[in-house]
């Protein structure tokens, strides 16, 4: 998978255009009834987020038109997510808010498009079926990878898949997942000692995991990322 968006709010916005054309017509809406719909999609923390990555928190959040100025309805889309499908799902799941509007909660029309557009669970905690998780794993192949999950090697140096897991408080498995994604997209290398050999460092389990540090490219996209957050 490679990095094509350097900012999350285009790779969001890339996201809703695709969401609105292939994924929202399930529910009889046609890509053209949105341009009646003033929403804004940006990567913040939403109100109820108590900074813990563990904890239950909230993902995502659209706000009612009328609490903006400009009458436009605001959706965030928690930053500590950073696997492009789980994004991709929960900001779906939003923008059934934006559509519906905030009057109905999850019911009522709210209801009928989730259901329609393939969301499973509970209306209040919904997820991708199988049918949506399909058309969204097509979304991330073309929009290739939502660009966060570089930010801990450049803020802590060169770590471990572990260590890695440490830091952001994912998973570690989650974590492998991601690096490799990164190093498959010439982001992310071995870390090598001065004779050229792949540095490993102690693991939990008591074996030995590889080193990882950023590439010249990691590295610039990174920074980048950084200056936008």
């Amino acid at each position: 998978m490679q990095a094509i968006y350097t900012e999350r709010e285009t790779y969001l916005q890339a996201a809703v255009v695709m969401l609105q054309h292939t994924v929202f017509t399930a529910a009889g809406i046609e890509p053209a009834e949105w341009e009646g719909k003033k929403y804004r999609v940006s990567c913040g923390f939403p109100i109820g987020y108590r900074g813990s990555r563990t904890g239950k928190v909230v993902i995502g959040q659209a706000f009612d038109p009328s609490i903006s100025a400009d009458g436009t309805a605001e959706v965030f889309i928690n930053p500590i997510l950073d696997n492009p499908a789980e994004v991709v799902a929960v900001l779906a799941h939003e923008l059934v808010h934006v559509f519906a509007g905030n009057a109905c909660g999850h019911k009522g029309e709210f209801a009928r498009i989730a259901r329609a557009i393939g969301l499973v669970g509970p209306l209040t905690a919904t997820y991708a079926g199988s049918d949506l998780q399909s058309k969204i794993d097509s979304i991330t192949a073309a929009l290739g990878l939502y660009p966060t999950a570089l930010l801990a090697l450049l803020e802590h140096g060169n770590l471990t898949d572990y260590e890695l897991a440490d830091k952001t408080g994912l998973q570690q498995n989650s974590i492998g997942k991601r690096r490799k994604d990164c190093q498959d997209a010439g982001l992310v290398t071995h870390y090598r000692d001065d004779d050229g050999n792949k540095v490993k460092r102690p693991a939990p389990s008591g074996s030995k995991a590889y080193v990882w540090m950023l590439t010249d490219r990691g590295e610039e996209l990174a920074k980048q990322i950084k200056r936008e957050l």
